[in-house]
C-alpha cells in the first residue's frame, strides 16, 4: 500500500524522446494529468469507460469499481489523458515492493488514439523514479508487447490461465 499521490510533472516533448521512441502520430497537445484522490469522484465519469474496458480486455482480475476504491484509498494512482481539452484516456499505477526493488505497476492503460499519447508513459516513469522505483511492469494482452517495445519495455514472463 503506497499511499502516494501523483504529482503533475513537466511533460517531455517529442524531441526529448530517443528516435526509436518517437511515435509518428504523437500529439503535441497531449497531456497526462495526475488526478489526486480527492478529485477522483469528479473525474471518474470521464475515465470510467476506459478503465472498465481495460479491465474487461486484459488479464486484470479486478473490476473498474475495485480499482476506483483502491485509487480513493490511495493504494493506486489515476492519470487522465487530455488532448485539446478532452479526456481521451486513463492510466492507473500502483507502487509496490518486489525482490527486484520498488516497482511501479501499470495495470490499466486505455483510451482513444493511443498513438497520440502513449509516449506520455515517460511522465509516469519519471514520477516512479522520484518515488524510488527501479522498474515498471505491466500484465497485459500479448499485443501490447509489440507496442511497448518501442518505448523500451521488454517481455519478462507470460501469464497463462484456465477457467475452472
Amino acid at each position: 500500500m503506497s499511499q502516494l499521490e501523483p504529482q503533475e510533472l513537466a511533460l517531455p516533448s517529442r524531441t526529448a524522446l530517443p528516435p526509436e521512441q518517437k511515435p509518428s502520430t504523437a500529439s503535441s497537445s497531449a497531456r497526462l494529468v495526475a488526478v489526486p484522490a480527492q478529485h477522483v469522484e469528479r473525474i471518474w465519469p470521464y475515465v470510467a469507460a476506459y478503465v472498465d474496458a481495460a479491465c474487461k480486455e486484459a488479464a486484470t482480475l479486478q473490476t473498474a469499481e475495485q480499482i476506483k476504491a483502491k485509487i480513493l484509498d490511495r493504494d493506486m494512482q489515476l492519470w487522465a489523458v487530455r488532448i485539446d481539452g478532452k479526456t481521451v484516456g486513463a492510466v492507473v499505477t500502483e507502487i509496490y515492493d518486489t525482490a527486484a526493488g520498488k516497482t511501479c505497476g501499470v495495470p490499466i492503460v486505455g483510451g482513444d488514439g493511443l498513438g497520440e499519447w502513449l509516449h506520455l508513459l515517460s511522465v509516469i516513469e519519471a514520477w516512479a523514479k522520484a518515488h524510488g522505483c527501479v522498474r515498471s511492469e505491466s500484465v497485459c494482452r500479448s499485443g501490447w508487447e509489440r507496442v511497448l517495445r518501442r518505448y523500451g519495455w521488454e517481455k519478462k514472463a507470460i501469464t497463462v490461465a484456465r477457467t475452472l
